[in-house]
């Protein structure tokens, strides 16, 4: 029996085996707008699924097993890309009529275009996205047919929107853009913090709104009817207060500062600042 007739023999079978009812199964490859049928079906495929299960080891009782999560699917398949000038008109041919250098150069560029690669097989549970892992072809005899190694792991999206998401995908760093902070509605909280802290005056100092916290300066003019010298006294007041508030933030109360004076310091020097304000005479906390 020639050589040729046995391929054929053994391909109707290995088909027939595959995919049922005398038809051939195909496998396709697509990426984008460009898809692929793999000229010559695979006698055979491997499908991989794990489970991230972990054994661990307990004390006067032994092992045991926590569940995880499934991990990736893998997938794999080889097989040989026919030089169609010595296969042509075979009835193994039942895919895309490309050369194999064509299908090579084809799934070569889709694995360095770092984008999925949906993988379909007729007949059988397989339609996923997948990337491609790793692809060897190579020649073992002069019928110039390449034959090729291919493997697939599964591609999950992490972009995936929930319905009502219709937020852009970044071109750059594919994942979803975050709403942009309302610019206004910082503006208005900034602008109501202000109002709050000029409208805090001490009783005991005329009236004269003065620096607090957070960098927050005192009314324009407010400084203008008196003394230079007042006037530094005042922002030095202010400056210690700035001190004060901080502390009083970490640390709960001014009573529990004075007594953490005598071993903190920064403290020390933050309230002996405040009291060589109050000895200028301008103002009193």
């Amino acid at each position: 029996m020639k050589f040729t007739n046995i391929w054929n023999t053994t391909n109707l079978v290995a088909n027939y085996l595959l995919g049922g009812n005398g038809e051939y199964r195909k496998i396709t490859l697509s990426c984008e707008e460009e898809s692929l049928t793999l000229p010559v079906t695979p006698i055979k495929y491997n499908v991989t699924t794990s489970q991230n299960n972990k054994v661990i080891d307990i004390l006067d009782f032994g092992e045991a097993i926590l569940f995880g999560n499934a991990k990736l699917k893998k997938l794999k398949f080889g097989y040989f890309f026919p030089n169609l000038d010595r296969h042509a008109g075979h009835k193994y041919i039942v895919g895309d009529q490309k050369t194999p250098a064509e299908c090579i150069d084809l799934i070569t560029k889709w694995k360095e275009s770092k984008k999925p690669v949906r993988v379909i097989i007729t007949d059988s549970p397989v339609n996923l996205m997948m990337a491609i892992m790793d692809f060897n072809y190579y020649e073992k005899d002069a019928s110039r047919d390449i034959w090729y190694e291919i493997s697939f792991e599964e591609y999950k999206d992490l972009n995936t929107p929930p319905a009502n998401n219709d937020k852009e995908i970044d071109d750059e760093t594919g994942l979803k853009n975050r709403p942009a902070e309302n610019q206004e509605s910082v503006a208005n909280s900034v602008n109501n913090q202000a109002n709050i802290v000029s409208n805090r005056q001490d009783n005991s100092n005329g009236g004269i709104p003065i620096k607090m916290t957070g960098g927050i300066q005192a009314p324009h003019g407010c400084f203008d009817n008196i003394s230079n010298q007042s006037q530094a006294t005042i922002k030095g007041i202010s400056n210690a207060r700035d001190i004060l508030e901080a502390s009083k933030a970490a640390y709960g109360t001014y009573k529990q500062l004075r007594t953490f004076k005598d071993k903190n310091n920064l403290l020390h020097a933050g309230l002996q600042y405040v009291r060589s304000g109050l000895q200028g005479g301008a103002f009193k906390i």
